[in-house]
């Protein structure tokens, strides 16, 4: 299938299918059955629209030429719903590739999210497809479903479906995938990296935001009655802040609380590890967002996160505009970085129950953004599970975070909630010789031999405690056997 592909994307001539560039804050849908004013498409519109298509049922895509005028080929692909990750909703995206790909560690991904109003169309307007094809490098830009999405759930849930599509044909370098996106497509750039942290799957190496948008709940409270309708759309949150803010929080990058930072809802904490390149134009005519983009640049450096602060001042119209992006640097700013290490110090904000790094919440409250931190202590054999809230299950990759559990393992544990954590050691063969909380008993253990999972409550109500963990005789010699194998 992938000859085909490529020769389907050198064919000449320009997609058949109308134009959907958005016109101003409507609702544009990914259907191709559908054209740019959301009326059906005529008979012969629709056959010519289809007529120079490959489809491919198994895999609920269809999928067409498309020139990128950057001499590397290209495809527009449409994925069916259901295939889309939506019920109802296509998803359409770009992607870019080299004819003639290089050694496997060259081939970086870039995903570019395109910004408000637009579609991923608007990205081959910039330098940004030429920049991948001087580099070898893939392009993804996807729709999100919708043209104004504000990097919504579902429209991240698209981007994951259409990644999954690409790596049925192409093999990139999975260690450098980089975001990038102006606007409402830098804050979705920033949230997808902040909610795809699992070590199995595929994560960011670096971000390159511009302008993000950055608190979607202040977004929506002070946008015009427009924008609150599209926000409140079906396809985008479905509901209003006050009525559901936790549709709004779990993509949040950064919100905002009287002009500082609400602790409950920063989740671009989650990308500390993460070199992020910081764009902006100082004279931007988009108050709110450069306010925005400030106070978490200055955040985030506070916080010790790798940040670079690229600012300009462009007064000549267009002043929000990608082009006031020098992609050349930002693109080069990326090429430095592949995936970083997992860090000794984690400050995590997670939305649903999926591993993010070396932990898994296994069981949160429902509706609620749940947060905490986790320091890893090397030498010591230790970690610290602190400032926990909105957590109720909790486990640990030992292994992944340099730790053994044939040693004395000590945890420092105290929640922000005042409710109690199941914290779940993964790596145990054998139950503990001993488990001490301030010297004394835990609240509860237990131990799953199939699994080899220790688990510890210390406490009842998440007060500070010192749990210290002494592995069995037997688990010590069974783990030296099993190395030595």
């Amino acid at each position: 299938m992938l000859p085909t592909l490529i020769g389907l994307a050198l064919l000449s001539g320009a997609a058949s299918e109308p134009s959907v560039e958005a016109v101003g804050p409507r609702m544009e849908t990914a259907d191709p059955m559908v054209d740019a004013w959301g009326e059906p498409l005529s008979a012969g519109a629709l056959s010519a629209a289809v007529a120079d298509w490959i489809v491919l049922p198994h895999l609920g895509a269809a999928i067409q030429p498309y020139d990128t005028k950057t001499g590397a080929p290209g495809v527009r692909v449409y994925l069916a719903p259901g295939f889309s990750g939506h019920p109802t909703q296509h998803e359409r995206f770009l992607f870019q590739f080299p004819a003639n790909p290089g050694p496997l560690v060259d081939r970086a991904l870039v995903l570019a999210f395109h910004s408000f109003s637009t579609s991923e169309e608007s990205i081959f307007l910039t330098s940004i497809p030429q920049e991948c094809a001087d580099r070898g490098w893939y392009l993804l830009a996807p729709l999100g479903l919708v043209d104004v999405n504000y990097g919504n759930v579902q429209a991240q849930e698209a981007v994951d479906r259409a990644l999954a599509f690409v790596q049925n044909f192409f093999t990139f370098n999975e260690e450098r995938v980089y975001a990038m996106g102006f606007s409402m497509g830098g804050g979705w750039a920033l949230s997808w990296a902040m909610r795809h942290l699992d070590p199995d799957a595929l994560r960011v190496a670096a971000v390159a935001n511009h302008t993000g948008t950055m608190d979607l709940v202040g977004t929506y409270e002070n946008g015009s009655p427009e924008i609150q309708g599209i926000m409140s759309n079906p396809l985008v949150f479905g509901s209003t802040p006050s009525r559901d803010p936790f549709a709004f929080l779990r993509v949040t990058p950064f919100d905002l609380f009287h002009g500082l930072p609400n602790i409950d809802a920063s989740s671009v904490s989650n990308l500390l590890h993460v070199p992020i390149y910081h764009h902006i134009n100082q004279l931007d005519n988009q108050f709110v967002l450069l306010a925005q983009n400030n106070i978490y640049k200055n955040y985030l450096i506070n916080k010790g996160a790798t940040v670079s602060v690229n600012e300009v001042s462009v007064s000549q119209p267009p002043v929000h505009d990608w082009s006031t992006l020098d992609a050349e640097g930002a693109m080069d700013y990326l090429a430095g970085f592949s995936l970083p290490p997992e860090p000794d110090h984690a400050e995590l904000y997670v939305d649903r129950e999926v591993p993010y790094l070396y932990t898994h919440p296994r069981d949160i409250v429902d509706d609620e953004l749940a947060r905490y931190h986790v320091t890893v202590d090397e030498p010591g054999n230790a970690f610290t599970l602190e400032e926990s809230k909105n957590l109720n299950v909790i486990s640990f990759d030992l292994a992944a975070m340099d730790l053994e559990s044939t040693s004395v393992l000590t945890i420092t544990h105290e929640t922000l909630d005042g409710t109690p954590d199941e914290i779940v050691l993964e790596g145990y063969f054998l139950p503990a010789a001993s488990i001490t909380v301030n010297g004394g008993a835990p609240e509860a253990t237990s131990y799953d031999s199939i699994t080899a999972e220790l688990s510890v409550t210390p406490t009842a109500d998440g007060a500070p405690a010192t749990v210290v963990i002494t592995p069995a005789t037997a688990q010590v010699a069974e783990v030296r056997t099993f190395a030595a194998r």
